[in-house]
Order: structure tokens, then sequence, then C-alpha cells
């Protein structure tokens, strides 16, 4: 299963991917992990183009192993997933390796989410080219485009994330099991 974490920049997706992955053993490719292993320090920019490469690289990386592991539940962390595009993108992606899509909305008050931007940004080990900020966040909410997908679930990142991680891994485990259902063989 191929799970895109959506939201605007310091919703707490990775917040979210990490209390997943430690709840339940999922995986987390981190568009953002993969841009800085990938790239050499001295040549990080943060750009868009560097970020889209290593989005698909991420990519590609998830369809390597579900290609290996079917079974396996892959968070994509990292990018917004703002653009139904790049959404479709995914969904095209989990139906050529035969397993289920699923998006989660993370949403939280603007009043929240620019809070948890001051925090970051007034930490000294984040790199400012990172764009983590007001207005970052407010060009992205802009750019949002409407969910169309029918596997897409929205979760309050304000919530305890113990209470997330419940309520989304139900949400990925009924997919699956409906996944399960769709795959029985045909009389």
């Amino acid at each position: 299963m191929v799970v895109a974490l959506c939201g605007v920049p310091g919703v707490g997706k990775s917040h979210l991917a990490a209390a997943l992955a430690e709840a339940k053993g999922w995986t987390v490719l981190d568009r953002d992990a993969v841009r800085d292993a990938v790239f050499p320090a001295r040549f990080l920019d943060y750009s868009h183009a560097q970020n889209n490469l290593a989005s698909e690289l991420s990519y590609q990386v998830c369809a390597y192993i579900l290609r290996k592991h079917p079974e396996e539940v892959l968070i994509l962390d990292g990018r917004p997933f703002s653009l139904f595009a790049q959404r479709e993108q995914i969904r095209r992606l989990a139906r050529e390796l035969g397993v289920p899509a699923a998006f989660i909305h993370c949403v939280a008050s603007e009043s929240v989410v620019l809070d948890r931007l001051a925090r970051v940004n007034s930490d000294p080990s984040n790199d400012p080219r990172a764009d983590r900020t007001e207005q970052k966040l407010r060009a992205v909410k802009q750019q949002f485009e409407p969910f169309r997908e029918e596997a897409v679930i929205e979760i309050s990142t304000e919530i305890p994330v113990s209470q997330q991680v419940e309520t989304v891994s139900a949400y990925l485990m009924g997919l699956r099991a409906q996944g399960s259902a769709n795959k029985a063989p045909l009389a």
C-alpha cells in the first residue's frame, strides 16, 4: 500500500509519519531525507527542481520495495501533495504495482500551523533555505487543489498523536481489506 501524507508545511505530516512508523512498523520514505542524502551539502539549494527529483527518487524506491514486498505499507512524506497531478501520479504508481493508494489529508488551524513553523524556524539546526515560512504556507495553501480521490481521509493533527495513529491505521486497514476483497478470484 502507498500512503501519501498531504497538507501544508508545518501541519504535522512528518510527526504523524514517525508515529505511524513507530507504532505499526511501517516504512516512511521522506522526500526531504532523500534530497539531503542525494545532494552533497554544498549543492543543496532546496529548489523546486531538487525537491521534484527527490520525489521521483522516492517513488522509484517505493516501486522497488512494493514489487518485492507488496504487503508492505509505505508512507510518502515530505511533499504537500497539494496538486491533483501529484496525487494522480501516486494513484498511477499504485495501479501499476497492483496495491492500494491512500491519501491522508492532515489539517490544523492556521494559528497552530504558524506556531509550529515558528518553533521549527527558531531551531538553529534548521536550514533557512528549506523555506518553512508563513509565506510558503500561504503559497501552498493558495494552490491546494481539492481532493477528488475516493481513498482520502482528513485527520486533525491537533488531536493527540496516539488518536491520529489509531484513526489512520484503522482507515488504512479497512482499505487493505477492501483491496483484498476486490482481488478475489473470479468464478
